[in-house]
């Protein structure tokens, strides 16, 4: 199965943000994968021109969901990504 990283990308100061990525932690650890790669989009110019209007946005592979919220909708976002080949277990990624 393909590797693939899950990127989380957020900004500070953003409440659905950290729902996003403790809903997206849950997710990942109930599969029994552990990592997630957490970006700033304050940090990169380009990433925040790109995703401002789009956080919490999370990226598998070629697939990124914009507006990431609830877990019903981050559960299935992860579970396309898997039936695709992009496993959301097989990272070796940190935060």
């Amino acid at each position: 199965m393909k590797a693939a990283t899950i990127t989380l990308y957020v900004r500070a100061a953003c409440p659905l943000c950290e729902e996003a990525e403790a809903t997206l932690r849950t997710l990942v650890a109930e599969q029994g994968g552990d990592a997630i790669r957490v970006v700033d989009i304050e940090a990169d110019a380009a990433l925040h021109q790109r995703l401002v209007a789009e956080i919490p946005a999370i990226e598998i592979g070629d697939r990124l969901l914009a507006n990431a919220s609830g877990r019903l909708r981050i559960a299935a976002f992860l579970a396309a990504a898997i039936e695709s080949g992009e496993s959301a277990t097989d990272h070796a990624v940190t935060t």
